[in-house]
């Protein structure tokens, strides 16, 4: 939910995501990072020197049927794994 990531100043509203095919081509990358097990799986070549998973839980999957304040907090805390991993792996690279 754009919610959680505006609590933490990001404004991903006009945010979406693209395929491979979408992005320009001959674009290269240093490094490839996959968040889920469905798009590691969809993402089998990628034009990077480094690819890496981190697999995570998916939070719509987590959060159908639950009271708002219960899927908010699913997906904060989601959000909160992906930020220290993202840092942790920054610091590696």
């Amino acid at each position: 939910m754009l919610t959680v990531m505006t609590e933490v100043g990001m404004d991903m509203s006009k945010h979406v995501s693209k395929t491979i095919a979408e992005l320009p081509r001959g674009m290269q990358w240093d490094v490839v990072v996959t968040v889920c097990d469905r798009a590691a799986a969809a993402c089998p070549y990628c034009p990077a020197k480094k690819r890496v998973h981190l697999p995570f839980d998916d939070p719509p999957a987590l959060a159908i049927g639950l009271p708002e304040e219960d899927a908010l907090n699913v997906y904060r805390r989601v959000r909160d794994e992906i930020r220290t991993e993202i840092e942790k792996l920054a610091k590696l690279l």
